[in-house]
């Protein structure tokens, strides 16, 4: 293995004269660089990354932790299709992405502690942000770089990226409404995180707006965030009240869930019941019948992320805190239809 003491000799200069090129963190002349440089490629000389960041105690990496679910990564959508985007945007400036396992249930903080002890990462994003957020209040006392993917109202120090998620639903219920829908129910997620809070005030705003009411027993709210929250959900609701037209989901796995559950009740999706998602991910389109949805803007999320945590880790702007709310689009598919005659 080519070593620096290996670039020293080829180029005849001290091997302290290489770590300066190497680092940038002294003088040297061009014409020393170029003939460093040129041992450097000629030997083939890779530097050791893991040396690097023991000695600069900065490892080029971001760290994502995800809940412990088993399924959570393979089943939530919106991961599927941004963690692609992450790792793509994070490469393009020399970064690298690592994804570990959070267990909230009973330890909210283990994770990072772990990380940030071990000194593998120089910085986080974090999702689902919750009011009174533990892993937020760790971070802060720990001074660790980190930005929000999501809305955290608690905390305007922090820069964040998130989607209008009350407008994005509100919209997706006031299209059910203008094509003449007037019991539409929603089946979503218990508002224990601010995204599931902020998309079912968006539904109730949109019924507020339109002079429907808000009748309790059209909204089931889950726990969880899958598609057996959606089939469980509209099982319960369609025993209350066989009305409905139309059903408003926070996220596309839970629409899945829905119509599979109205399906079982032999209901025709969008015929006897509308259903609208939310995420707009790869399966929405290949689902049949295809899946109206709300799209999120999942490339300038991931770019707005990687920009705001390098950002924090570099120490650029540092007096420059970024909240930037992204605006969704209503896709428009097989799954709902109008009912004015």
């Amino acid at each position: 293995m080519v070593t620096i003491r290996d670039i020293a000799k080829d180029a005849g200069v001290s091997i302290t004269t290489v770590s300066h090129a190497l680092s940038n963190k002294r003088a040297v002349s061009n014409k020393t660089r170029e003939r460093i440089f040129h041992s450097i490629e000629k030997l083939g000389y890779k530097p050791n990354a893991l040396a690097q960041s023991l000695k600069t105690k900065k490892t080029n990496t971001v760290g994502l932790i995800i809940p412990h679910k088993s399924k959570y990564f393979v089943e939530n959508y919106t991961f599927i299709d941004l963690i692609p985007k992450l790792l793509e945007n994070l490469i393009f400036n020399n970064y690298y992405l690592l994804i570990y396992k959070d267990y909230q249930d009973y330890n909210p903080i283990m994770s990072y502690e772990f990380l940030i002890k071990e000194n593998r990462v120089d910085g986080f994003i974090l999702v689902d942000p919750k009011h009174n957020d533990l892993r937020i209040q760790y971070l802060l006392k720990q001074k660790k770089p980190f930005v929000i993917f999501g809305r955290s109202p608690e905390y305007p120090e922090i820069p964040s990226v998130d989607v209008d998620n009350i407008n994005g639903i509100f919209k997706a219920t006031e299209f059910l409404i203008r094509k003449g829908h007037k019991k539409i129910a929603y089946v979503g997620v218990s508002p224990n995180y601010i995204y599931a809070e902020d998309r079912l005030e968006g539904y109730k705003k949109a019924l507020k707006h339109y002079n429907l009411p808000e009748d309790s027993q059209l909204i089931y709210l889950n726990p969880t965030y899958d598609e057996n929250a959606g089939y469980w959900g509209i099982k319960d609701v369609y025993d209350h009240c066989q009305s409905i037209t139309a059903v408003v989901c926070p996220s596309d796995q839970i629409a899945i869930g829905v119509i599979k559950g109205l399906k079982e009740k032999s209901l025709t999706i969008p015929n006897d019941v509308s259903v609208i998602g939310y995420d707009d991910s790869l399966l929405a389109s290949y689902f049949y019948p295809p899946l109206s949805t709300v799209r999120q803007p999942i490339d300038t999320l991931s770019s707005l992320l990687v920009q705001e945590i390098i950002n924090l880790v570099e120490q650029k702007n540092p007096k420059q805190v970024q909240h930037h709310i992204l605006e969704t689009q209503l896709i428009e598919r097989g799954t709902t239809k109008s009912i004015i005659n």
